[in-house]
């Protein structure tokens, strides 16, 4: 008596199988390239090659650069390795964290408007970092997706990466799509 044997497959693929997994400096990079993707006056440019870890961002305009520098931290720690943040060029002056804002995501459309609340009796006032409804969409180590991918809203990354002296007051949200404003 024959016994029917069952094929079976030994070599299932998992959705994340093949993408190799990449050290979080490089998903950092990822999610400032896809923060700025829209923006054309902003170009990230990684080096991450070697110990010394740099992540540039290029901008075109002085106010943008001046506003991204003070509002970015010089550099983030990513367990034992220190990943440098630079923005190219910056310079100084002194703005509100409102105009910082305007200033850094000028024509970028991931981001709406920036706006200050009415300060309270002896507090000083909150600054709000509004963002399109837009979702971004960057190179992770995601097996929840069949091809590696992260979806966040921009709000999420601003929040997680803009963490410099000038934008711990900053408040960052996503807008209404219904809204008018």
């Amino acid at each position: 008596m024959k016994t029917a044997s069952k094929k079976t497959n030994t070599t299932r693929a998992t959705p994340a199988a093949g993408l190799g997994l990449c050290p979080p400096w490089t998903e950092l990079s990822r999610k400032l390239e896809a923060l700025f993707r829209q923006d054309p006056d902003v170009t990230v440019a990684a080096d991450l090659d070697g110990d010394a870890k740099r992540i540039r961002i290029l901008v075109q305009s002085a106010d943008k650069a001046d506003a991204l520098s003070r509002l970015l931290p010089a550099a983030v720690e990513l367990g034992a390795v220190r990943v440098a943040l630079e923005v190219v060029p910056a310079n100084d002056g002194e703005l509100s964290a409102r105009e910082l804002l305007a200033r850094a995501f000028a024509g970028n459309d991931a981001f709406r408007y920036a706006a200050e609340s009415a300060p309270g009796p002896g507090a000083p006032p909150f600054t709000y970092a509004v963002f399109e409804p837009h979702v971004l969409q960057y190179q992770a180590d995601s097996i929840g997706h069949p091809r590696g991918l992260r979806t966040t809203l921009a709000e999420n990354v601003f929040r997680e990466i803009f963490t410099g002296p000038e934008a711990s007051a900053i408040l960052p949200c996503t807008a209404d799509a219904d809204a008018p404003f």
